[in-house]
């Protein structure tokens, strides 16, 4: 596993990984999620990212949250809500749009869409 970054808030305590070679169901800790890092190329970071079937691995390998991070918009989010992602973590889509409130929703409506297809 190569763990990126560990953060705390509040209560809750991540980790930013790229694979999971080393958290896995045992090893958990005490953490709340686990950040995916990158899954698409961004301008915020200079990394190589994941690939779909890395992303899905990491999801089927842990019992916390898994958060798809880097470089993720409307028109490609919905796969990582198909590996297995609970949520995305979303920079430049939002804050590099004209209308960033557009944006946003229209991210979350296909996140929705994408979980309602996992359910049915």
């Amino acid at each position: 596993m190569s763990l990126l970054m560990t953060f705390l808030l509040g209560d809750l305590l991540g980790v930013t990984m790229i694979c999971c070679t080393v958290l896995s169901r045992d090893a958990d800790m005490a953490l709340s999620s686990c950040g995916a890092n990158a899954v698409f190329q961004t301008a915020t970071k200079d990394s190589s990212t994941i690939s779909m079937e890395t992303l899905q691995e990491i999801c089927k390998s842990v019992d916390i949250p898994v958060v798809a991070i880097g470089g993720i918009t409307a028109a490609n989010v919905k796969p990582t809500i198909e590996a297995g992602c609970q949520g995305v973590a979303v920079v430049s889509a939002i804050f590099g749009a004209e209308d960033a409130t557009a944006s946003a929703q229209q991210i979350r409506a296909v996140v929705d869409s994408a979980v309602e297809g996992k359910v049915s």
